[in-house]
């Protein structure tokens, strides 16, 4: 079923650390055949775990797949982009001499890449997304395989329905907190409100009763604004950030659609939160795989020396230029 995957990790050329990083811990396999082309081409695998990944076999409690590095786009260089890239032209357009966070927007556009390929040329079924700060833990492997079985029940289910619409997915969080082993009454979210306890679980997810899925929960559209007015996600448990998450076919699709709805509002929005929007506007259909088989770096829990430095600066808004 992983040959269904497209797993790709985003990471800028001038961050050879994290890559490094993600290849000493990631539970899949380096496919070299996708780093020719830029200077990581030379990868050594040295953990026990990446060494027995090496020769893929047929069973798929084993062997989880391969990945692939996407060189992301930098924030620091957006004139470039905008003369050799047709497509981000009319997203760069509506931020031209707005102040903004730029490597926000270097973020954006290397997620909104990923997605418009899968769309218009997909590398297989669902893409996998990573961020370069994801952390992985020694259960990974298990749940993501876990993962991927429901999502394969849920959708041979939906498959034999005359309603063509249900259970569909876009989206599974299979990440987006910053603790290990976030699940369901885990007791070690880092925020207390963010916590899933069986208590709020009815509240914020609907229980998948037409396939045998253990891990999927569907959000619920909460219909409040995560971007304006008084309603804020973060303090919920629907909170998520965009560390690692699956897209369907559909989903890439819809997502772009969202993006030329409003692309503004993209342009202008940290890619977290945007997602988050526009699954409580009803654009997008997510799912949660709990426990997370992934989770991402963040305050004072960074124990790597790779995820000390941000290359996202919150509080520093610089001028777009685009020359």
């Amino acid at each position: 079923m992983f040959e269904r995957l497209d797993a790709v990790v985003i990471n800028l050329d001038r961050r050879p650390d994290r890559i490094g990083y993600i290849h000493q811990n990631i539970p899949f396999s380096y496919n070299p055949l996708h780093f020719m082309t830029n200077s990581f081409s030379t990868v050594s695998v040295s953990s026990p775990a990446q060494q027995q990944q090496q020769q893929p076999n047929n069973n798929d409690d084993e062997f989880v797949g391969r990945y692939r590095r996407f060189s992301a786009i930098d924030g620091k260089n957006l004139s470039e982009y905008y003369k050799t890239n047709v497509e981000f032209r009319g997203l760069l357009d509506t931020i031209r001499g707005k102040h903004r966070v730029l490597g926000e927007v270097g973020c954006s556009l290397s997620h909104f890449s990923l997605w418009n390929s899968h769309a218009k040329n997909p590398k297989a079924d669902h893409l996998l997304v990573f961020e370069d700060d994801v952390m992985f833990t020694h259960d990974s492997r298990r749940r993501i395989q876990a993962t991927m079985r429901d999502v394969q029940s849920l959708e041979t289910v939906s498959a034999g329905s005359s309603d063509k619409n249900a259970d569909n997915w876009d989206v599974i969080y299979i990440g987006g907190q910053w603790t290990p082993d976030y699940d369901i009454n885990s007791n070690n979210s880092y925020f207390n409100y963010q916590g899933t306890t069986t208590e709020n679980l009815s509240a914020y997810y609907e229980k998948i009763t037409t396939a045998n899925c253990s891990t999927l929960y569907r959000r619920k559209n909460r219909k409040t604004a995560v971007i304006q007015g008084t309603g804020n996600v973060w303090f919920t448990p629907l909170f998520r950030t965009a560390g690692a998450y699956l897209v369907s076919s559909r989903g890439a699709k819809r997502l772009l659609e969202a993006i030329e709805s409003d692309t503004a509002l993209f342009m202008k929005t940290p890619l977290d939160m945007w997602l988050l929007e526009m699954d409580f506007r009803g654009y997008i259909t997510i799912y949660d795989s709990l426990p997370h088989p992934f989770y991402q770096a963040g305050f004072e829990l960074v124990k790597e020396p790779c995820h000390i430095q941000n290359d996202i600066h919150r509080s520093q808004h610089d001028i777009v230029e685009i020359k």
